[in-house]
């Protein structure tokens, strides 16, 4: 049995799909997420849950074949560039969010101290 690269699984994909069509399944399988830890918010699911998780994991396999496409639309950015800006930007991203929270937290305790 030949074991196949995760570049050379998605080459196929993409090549039997079509561009179009992965990124398609790409938003069906973030709705799908959606809806799952909808149901966690309605007390209908708690975490972790399988389907929470299995959803988790298709969306991370299909972020992953959004940027193989990247790559190989892009040719003039290599993966080590394109994990370096997601990677920054989410470390940007958290941070925002963190600060948001303490300025939050720091306001309402300032205002009821």
């Amino acid at each position: 049995m030949q074991t196949n690269t995760r570049d050379e699984v998605y080459e196929e994909i993409l090549q039997a799909n079509g561009e179009a069509h992965e990124i398609n399944i790409c938003m069906e399988e973030l709705s799908e997420l959606t809806t799952e830890l909808a149901r966690v918010n309605r007390g209908r699911q708690t975490l972790p849950d399988v389907k929470v998780l299995d959803e988790i994991a298709d969306v991370q396999n299909c972020v992953e074949n959004i940027k193989y496409i990247l790559r190989q639309k892009y040719t003039e950015i290599n993966y080590k560039e394109i994990e370096d800006y997601i990677d920054g930007r989410m470390k940007r991203k958290i941070n925002e969010r963190l600060n948001r929270v303490r300025e939050i937290r720091d306001g309402e305790t300032t205002t009821e101290g």
